[in-house]
């Protein structure tokens, strides 16, 4: 039976891979054509097809080429079953790594989008969230936002500090004493319910709502607007004033274009 060979061209075709591919494997002493001719194109011949298949599905693997190279030399059931147990557990958390960055793009693109290019104040009902907390009045909103970007990174997989949305909490009674200036601790919004010792609950219930555009030194134009509100309407809070960053440094280098949610829970 005559034997078929494929040209370095057709093999590339094939396997949908670029001819360079098949050069750099055959420099490295990977995978070699069955033969040259006389002008020394590479010629590949039927059998090595599945060669090149197996090796192609550990580089969709990231194995290494030292590893796929003393893998295709010492083929054998176990030694492959080995091979697939140990990548099969480095896919399910690289799935699991992609699935937290996909719930964090979510989450950000939904703050973002919830903007509508207004302060008008308004009531809204909230489901319950969990808050990764850190801070207290004593410290720095920089030593506080260092040290929770330090927390998220040592002890959890939900990314970095400005893949998520966060903000900081203020007493009520530093609202109501016009001290606009003092918080109680910065967040994140947490995903997962793993993280008792920096976890914290917003509770579900109504909150008043404003958007709020502007740099961070300007606060209180807002929160003036929002203490009459309270006052017209005879409201009764309780909680936390939440102060969510929309839009901060990630979208804008103009810090007068800067949006924050506020949210009192109301009773």
């Amino acid at each position: 039976m005559k034997k078929v060979y494929t040209s370095t061209g057709e093999m590339a075709k094939i396997h949908g891979i670029n001819k360079k591919t098949l050069i750099y494997y055959d420099e490295i002493d990977l995978f070699h054509p069955s033969f040259r001719n006389e002008k020394g194109y590479r010629f590949y011949e039927f059998s090595q097809h599945s060669i090149l298949e197996i090796i192609l599905s550990l580089r969709l693997m990231d194995v290494p080429i030292s590893e796929i190279r003393a893998y295709i030399n010492k083929r054998s059931p176990s030694h492959l079953i080995e091979l697939l147990e140990e990548k099969k557990s480095i896919v399910k958390e690289k799935i699991k790594k992609l699935k937290t960055i996909d719930a964090l793009l979510e989450n950000k693109l939904k703050a973002i989008n919830s903007y509508k290019n207004s302060e008008e104040i308004t009531l809204v009902e909230c489901e319950e969230e969990r808050l990764m907390v850190m801070g207290s009045p004593q410290t720095s909103v920089e030593e506080d936002l260092l040290q929770l970007i330090s927390n998220r990174v040592e002890t959890c997989d939900e990314g970095h500090l400005y893949s998520n949305t966060w903000g900081s909490l203020m007493a009520l009674s530093d609202l109501e004493n016009h001290d606009f200036n003092t918080y109680s601790h910065v967040y994140t919004k947490s995903l997962k319910d793993g993280h008792s010792k920096v976890a914290f609950v917003k509770p579900k219930g109504t909150y008043l709502q404003m958007y709020y555009q502007g740099n961070w030194a300007s606060f209180e134009t807002a929160y003036l607007k929002i203490l009459t509100f309270i006052k017209e309407k005879a409201l009764q809070l309780t909680g936390y004033v939440y102060e969510e960053n929309i839009i901060d440094d990630f979208a804008t280098e103009n810090d007068d274009l800067y949006v924050t949610k506020i949210m009192i829970k109301v009773l």
